[in-house]
């Protein structure tokens, strides 16, 4: 054997199929189909967060999609109509610039396909389209309201436990007895000032259930928001809080107090939470407790844009059984 045969490689067995395999991916993947399908998929989510924006709230399925993805992925307050239009302009470009990498590395497969392939081109392009077309209307099917028809009905939930005692004191520094608020229906969440994702949450469905109230209505609502955050909550930041977002008392009343007082009012009231001590934030439960009337805790809802309506009927429900009550001998023949 001569010493140029001895460096020959060895001949992969006949049986082999891994390699042709792996051949046929490496081709897919470095070959002008896959960056066409890329492409086109990117351009078609694109084109969906487009649609999104513009079309009406009450279009059917469409509109009851577009409006839970602008509130959860581009802060939307479907109450004012208020959303900041710079988060779906990064969205959009994130994708953009996701489409200039896939051009830039495969600008040369790209290129030739142009002048060569173009029908294939054309197709694959074709098929990105479709594909984000299909995974369009599977979110919307999922995202479908009449999915969770055969979930429990508001009545399912009721309660009549006692609620627990709540002294504190508001941003206006008033103190807070719930003991003193005979005859209202109170809402209490659990809050706190620096929080940037879900407290917004609570409060923008907090105000849209309230604003769908009549004035009348109003009148016979507390809203108590807890702070989770005593240390740093004082009357005065709450009372920032309170005049930014425009709410004021005597509906919305934020409540803050000596840390150990505020803590234990939490524990008793059963919001859990827990402060990471890495980056200062506080994970906590996202709860709305209802209070009827007589002080009993009536419903425990938690934060869900599937489910915000039912916020909004419990409130209802309570105040009108508030009004019966309040004129019930007098109504009586």
């Amino acid at each position: 054997m001569s010493a140029d045969q001895g460096l020959e490689p060895t001949a992969l067995p006949p049986d082999d199929a891994s390699h042709p395999r792996l051949a046929g991916l490496a081709d897919v993947l470095g070959g002008f189909r896959f960056a066409a399908l890329v492409i086109a998929l990117l351009a078609g989510f694109s084109l969906l967060i487009g649609l999104v924006l513009i079309v009406p709230e009450d279009a059917g399925v469409f509109g009851a999609f577009a409006r839970d993805f602008k509130v959860w992925c581009l802060s939307y307050d479907p109450a004012t109509g208020e959303m900041p239009i710079m988060l779906a302009a990064m969205m959009v470009s994130e994708l953009a610039l996701f489409a200039s990498v896939v051009v830039f590395f495969w600008w040369g497969p790209l290129r030739r396909a142009w002048r060569r392939q173009r029908r294939a081109l054309f197709r694959w392009s074709g098929s990105g389209l479709l594909l984000a077309l299909a995974l369009s209307v599977l979110l919307v099917v999922l995202a479908d309201p009449r999915a969770d028809a055969a979930e429990p009905t508001l009545g399912a939930l009721r309660t009549a436990h006692t609620a627990p005692a709540l002294r504190l004191v508001d941003q206006d520094e008033r103190p807070v007895d719930l003991a003193e608020l005979d005859d209202k229906v109170v809402l209490v969440t659990a809050i706190y000032a620096t929080c940037g994702y879900t407290c917004p949450m609570i409060m923008a469905q907090a105000r849209r259930a309230v604003a769908s109230l009549t004035a009348a209505e109003r009148a016979d609502l507390v809203v108590l928001a807890l702070t989770l955050d005593p240390h740093h909550d004082t009357p005065e930041v709450l009372r920032q809080l309170a005049s930014a977002q425009s709410l004021s008392s005597p509906t919305w009343r934020f409540l803050t107090g000596p840390p150990a007082e505020v803590e234990a009012t939490l524990d008793r009231w059963d919001f859990a939470r827990r402060k990471n001590p890495e980056t200062g934030q506080i994970d906590h439960a996202n709860l709305f407790v209802l209070l009827d009337r007589h002080g009993r805790i009536a419903f425990r809802l938690t934060l869900s844009t599937e489910r915000e309506a039912w916020l909004a009927d419990a409130l209802r429900l309570l105040i009108a059984e508030s009004r019966l009550a309040a004129s019930g001998p007098a109504a009586s023949p």
